[in-house]
């Protein structure tokens, strides 16, 4: 049966058990999937080497905007979320799936702005000496959070990255400007 309480009781267990997997939402029929942070920071890697730096992270970040409307997704048919707190949500489920934790979000209700300051993001590689910062895919995901929540499109970039010797991640986030 779909109803809020399978839906919540979904979460919570993701909350409380973390594990990588694929998972099903009843209510909102969509797929959650989990992996560890640090095989996607390989991957990541191996796609720029493959790529080159500025193609690969342009795939990579426009890739992940759907995943980013997913997750706000999920909270708008749960929780009848709206706005700010839907976009806030996509924050609380990735941090729950074990992928890091949200520090700061400061978000400007007039104006769609604001930035995200991410910590504790795992096993990322470092790239001191190489053109990063690497988790183009998580601004991906920024950007299709935003747009999902709003219902125009954002641009989502990061300023600051662990992998750059950085204490934590830091995203910049605003809605597309038209033209």
């Amino acid at each position: 049966m779909k109803n809020v309480r399978e839906s919540y009781g979904l979460l919570k267990s993701i909350v409380d058990n973390p594990i990588p997997g694929k998972l099903v939402d009843r209510m909102s029929n969509l797929r959650i999937t989990f992996v560890d942070s640090s095989f996607v920071s390989y991957f990541l890697k191996s796609f720029a080497e493959i790529l080159g730096q500025k193609v690969s992270n342009r795939i990579i970040k426009e890739a992940h905007i759907i995943p980013g409307k997913h997750m706000v997704q999920i909270g708008k048919k749960m929780f009848g979320l709206k706005d700010e707190l839907a976009f806030a949500f996509y924050f609380w489920i990735f941090s729950a799936a074990g992928w890091g934790a949200l520090k700061e979000l400061k978000f400007n209700k007039e104006t769609l702005t604001g930035t995200v300051i991410w910590g504790d993001y795992g096993d990322a590689m470092t790239c001191k000496d190489e053109p990063c910062p690497i988790h183009v895919n998580m601004a991906g995901m920024i950007a299709g959070a935003g747009e999902e929540a709003f219902g125009k499109p954002f641009e989502a970039d990061e300023t600051k990255c662990v992998a750059q010797g950085n204490e934590y991640c830091e995203f910049s986030f605003n809605p597309k400007k038209e033209g």
